[in-house]
């Protein structure tokens, strides 16, 4: 979480609240799904031993968590607004972020086990897509919902073959921007450039301001 706190400063600028997620096929070496049991107790997801799979059902169980804290209405927790969300991912991240979004998510095995549909969410941001001939087919990428994105590549990381969601969503405003970088990218040079563009793409769809659109249609 460390590395994303000057994103969640800059996301608390603009008024919205981050939350990020740490699954268990990045904390551990994948193994049998008896050693997730014995590694975390009583753990909810990751039944499958299939990262696609269970990082997708890690985001349900946080928004279901989110829901239910917001019920709850304890002194210690602040009501969120729920009613619009924003999602992101780096590398493989980026996958579940689209998951969200509306692109069907497959197992192993290729076979489609849930496509998600939340009008809630109103724009993504992935950080480092996958290189084309290892992220999904054009077709799932076409089916990602009325969505929003903004899709960020190092300058140095091949992001003329990252750029494949991009080209290929296309039933809401999509965003390309290269920076200074490599993978991680904005580790070299580019983080204030990186920050400024993906704030002004949150409030522009996310906090719904129609003058921040037109500057990212400069």
């Amino acid at each position: 979480a460390d590395n994303y706190e000057d994103l969640s400063q800059e996301m608390l600028k603009r008024g919205v609240v981050t939350v990020t997620v740490s699954h268990y096929d990045i904390d551990e070496p994948m193994g049998p799904n008896e050693r997730f049991a014995d590694v975390y107790p009583g753990v909810r997801t990751g039944t499958r031993n299939d990262p696609a799979v269970d990082r997708y059902e890690d985001l349900q169980f946080v928004l279901n968590e989110l829901n239910t804290l917001n019920q709850r209405k304890t002194k210690d927790w602040p009501v969120l607004n729920l009613d619009r969300l924003a999602v992101g991912g780096h590398s493989s991240g980026t996958l579940t972020a689209l998951h969200l979004a509306g692109m069907p998510v497959r197992d192993r095995d290729g076979r489609v086990v849930a496509t998600h549909r939340d009008p809630r969410i109103k724009a993504f941001v992935v950080y480092s897509y996958p290189l084309e001939y290892r992220g999904p087919s054009r077709d799932d990428l076409k089916q990602v919902g009325a969505v929003a994105g903004l899709h960020v590549a190092g300058s140095e990381d091949h992001p003329e073959y990252r750029n494949t969601a991009y080209r290929y969503i296309g039933s809401a405003p999509q965003h390309w921007l290269v920076a200074q970088g490599d993978h991680n990218v904005g580790a070299t040079g580019s983080v204030d450039l990186i920050l400024e563009m993906t704030g002004t793409f949150i409030d522009a769809y996310l906090n719904d301001k129609p003058e921040q659109r037109n500057r990212l249609s400069l």
